[in-house]
């Protein structure tokens, strides 16, 4: 399913690339670098610091992505691009380790660390190598 950027409010916008979503369009993505909104283009030119003006970007969109099924075994992707290893699961809790910090945690059936509100370590995608050599 794709949201279009034209149908959501700039802070929006900025809340779904600070999570970590990528916004794409036929040519370029856009994205944040180091907390700045930065536009790719296919021919390898980037503009950092762009200044998001909606209108201007009617074909530009968020991809929402399948619901995401949690199995123990796999590795997922953090909000903030942490990688997480699940190892666990009872009832309707999942229990795992962050790689990077070593830290034990436990998610819900839907990968939020907590029952309301977003969390940088909620879960939000699988892990994937391609995710580093993004970045």
């Amino acid at each position: 399913m794709k949201t279009y950027l034209k149908d959501l409010t700039p802070d929006e916008v900025i809340r779904r690339l600070k999570a970590g979503e990528v916004a794409k369009g036929e040519d370029c993505i856009i994205k944040m670098v180091d907390g700045v909104p930065c536009i790719y283009y296919g021919d390898g030119t980037v503009n950092f610091n762009i200044l998001i003006i909606l209108d201007k970007l009617t074909e530009i969109y968020f991809e929402t992505p399948d619901e995401l099924k949690l199995e123990v075994g796999k590795c997922y992707k953090t909000r903030d691009g942490r990688k997480a290893f699940v190892y666990s699961h009872m009832g309707t809790t999942w229990k795992g380790v962050l790689v990077e910090i070593d830290g034990m945690l436990s998610w819900e059936n839907d990968g939020r660390v907590y029952t309301s509100g977003e969390h940088d370590f909620d879960l939000i995608s699988e892990w994937s190598d391609d995710d580093v050599a993004e970045d």
